[in-house]
């Protein structure tokens, strides 16, 4: 814990840099020079740093009552060109959604606005979490957004002779789960 009065350490950190702001690089006025906590509460004076009031104010956004770092820019910034939208950017910061509308407002970006997908496969629809999407959630398809091919071969059990059409490529019997398949081809008229 620092022990001497606290103006004459804003004093000394001021006089340190200058009178310029280490967030922005510009000179500041004595009367709008800010002390910035670095870590909270300071230890030592290298805990603290110049700011100007707009450099500190869009500082102080990202933490909480106790003083404590909800998120930086950089994590939102990672976040928001991985393509999450404001309300999983919030839920992963652990912030509330309007806190990240506020940053986002601030940083001049844009929201990003996800549409309801529909899986071909298994008629899942479900809004994403991301821009690109890979796989369905519900079916795990990587070919969701593809129509099936009406190209069904015809299967049959060794074990129990039962007969049955796939698309794919089946693992096992659907009536005894046997997984010694034949496939039937069928003779081209």
């Amino acid at each position: 814990m620092l022990t001497s009065s606290i103006n004459d350490i804003k004093r000394i950190i001021h006089e340190n840099n200058n009178y310029i702001c280490q967030k922005c690089g510009k000179k500041i006025e004595k009367k709008n020079v800010v002390l910035h906590h670095l870590k909270y509460p300071a230890k030592s004076i290298k805990d603290l740093e110049t700011y100007c009031r707009k450099c500190h104010q869009s500082t102080i956004n990202s933490f909480n009552k106790r003083g404590k770092r909800k998120f930086t820019e950089v994590q939102f910034l990672k976040l928001y060109n991985e393509g999450y939208n404001d309300s999983i950017i919030a839920k992963k910061l652990e912030v509330s959604q309007p806190t990240i509308s506020l940053t986002r407002k601030r940083l001049n970006l844009k929201p990003i606005q996800l549409k309801q997908l529909k899986c071909l496969r298994c008629d899942h629809e479900w809004v994403p979490r991301k821009e690109e999407v890979r796989i369905c959630p519900k079916c795990k398809s990587p070919y969701w957004d593809r129509e099936r091919e009406s190209d069904n071969n015809t299967y049959r059990c060794r074990a129990c002779d039962h007969e049955f059409s796939s698309d794919e490529n089946p693992l096992y019997c659907p009536a005894c789960e046997c997984e010694d398949l034949l496939l039937i081809e069928e003779e081209d008229d």
